[in-house]
């Protein structure tokens, strides 16, 4: 049985949470500028400065191997543009980007990849940091 008090608590958390969340603009979708290729099933990480790194993917042909995209791009949001940044040591499409403590981004595995890579938004750059056999 559920006392008075943690009732009342439960209920005003309740109705503060609703009246903030009431009180907010509702979201909307604006164009931007297009990515330097179309892209499915590649990642989209949000880097410490603010701009979203786009890895990998492939060309809307999931597991076609001559599809899939190598390339990484940096979505700018103040500018509304995205630029190409380089390419990844293999292409790889359906992997995994975490954001990690440092800033860099660790991007693993992929459709048959057995390497990991470290992107430094610092230097700009991928590097293989692990072969997984």
């Amino acid at each position: 049985m559920t006392n008075f008090k943690t009732a009342s608590a439960l209920v005003l958390f309740l109705a503060c949470s609703a009246s903030r969340s009431a009180a907010r603009v509702p979201s909307t979708f604006t164009s931007t500028g297009s990515m330097t290729a179309p892209r499915a099933g590649h990642t989209a990480t949000l880097l410490t400065n603010g701009k979203v790194l786009i890895a990998g993917g492939s060309h809307f042909q999931p597991f076609a191997q001559d599809e899939v995209h190598a390339s990484a791009e940096l979505y700018d949001p103040s500018m509304g543009a995205f630029s190409l940044i380089g390419s990844m040591s293999v292409p790889r499409t359906f992997h995994a980007a975490s954001l990690l403590t440092d800033g860099k981004v660790f991007i693993v595995c992929g459709d048959s990849v057995g390497t990991a890579l470290l992107y430094d938004s610092c230097m700009g750059m991928c590097a293989v940091v692990a072969i997984m056999g």
